[in-house]
């Protein structure tokens, strides 16, 4: 195949020329580009200040309810603080009343045993042996003559039975007054051989026992301490200077009060 060399070449068809002119046709359409972008970049500015602004608003009243909700619990909270101290002051107080109300029944009670004590004589150092109910009878013959009593020692042992140890007898006689001269007459029991440790006393509660024990301590000291030994008479004493243990029971009665 020939080719004529003067003949032109003729240019491929669909062939781009990258001539001045398609370089200022490319150059007139970046402005528009730019512009485009900008207004892109100031609608997305604005809309994150709009959802900055929304947020911050959400934000804002959620922070407000926050804040409502614990104003509300701080104010429940102080109310609870003040019901309960209220709460602690009523249980105090009833507790308080509960703790009177029992020792006003304790002490009742201790008034009503020495009530029915108030009767009794408890005669001390008679020994347990076949032969007790007789010695109980001589003893009571001396201390209260013609009392009439039935007598029966077993039965009117005080405490338990124990090896080595000699329990009481209570009797109960008719009058108070009896009692009196029973004690009184106890005295002469330590005068006489065969009676020589037996005596005869008030029957008296433990609690009698102590404040009786404390008065003597206190106004006597180491001179009346053979009177509060349980195995020697009490009747050395000076009983008449003695308030009575009912009279002792009434006055720590009125001192308990006006503390």
């Amino acid at each position: 195949m020939s080719y004529d060399k003067e003949r032109p070449l003729r240019p491929a068809q669909n062939h781009t020329y990258f001539n001045e002119e398609n370089i200022d046709k490319g150059k007139q359409k970046s402005p528009t580009k730019v512009k485009d972008l900008d207004d892109l970049l100031a609608r997305i500015q604005q809309g994150n200040a709009t959802l900055r602004s929304e947020i911050t608003a959400d934000v804002k009243t959620e922070i407000g309810k926050i804040s409502d909700r614990l104003t509300t619990l701080e104010e429940k909270y102080v109310q609870l603080a003040e019901n309960t101290t209220k709460y602690n002051e009523k249980t105090n107080k009833i507790q308080d009343s509960l703790d009177d109300i029992v020792d006003m029944q304790c002490k009742l009670k201790e008034q009503q045993d020495r009530i029915n004590r108030s009767n009794n004589i408890v005669i001390m150092g008679i020994p347990e042996n076949s032969m007790d109910i007789n010695t109980l009878n001589e003893v009571m013959n001396i201390i209260l003559p013609n009392h009439g009593l039935r007598l029966r020692s077993r039965e009117m042992r005080v405490g338990k039975e124990a090896r080595g140890k000699i329990r009481p007898i209570r009797v109960q006689l008719d009058s108070n007054n009896d009692v009196y001269r029973a004690t009184e007459n106890s005295k002469a029991l330590k005068d006489m051989d065969r009676y020589s440790g037996i005596y005869a006393r008030r029957d008296e509660t433990k609690r009698q026992q102590e404040e009786r024990k404390e008065y003597v301590q206190k106004k006597y000291g180491n001179k009346q301490k053979r009177a509060l030994d349980t195995n020697t008479s009490e009747t050395d004493m000076d009983t008449d200077s003695i308030p009575s243990s009912n009279k002792l029971l009434r006055l720590n009665t009125y001192e308990s009060t006006t503390n």
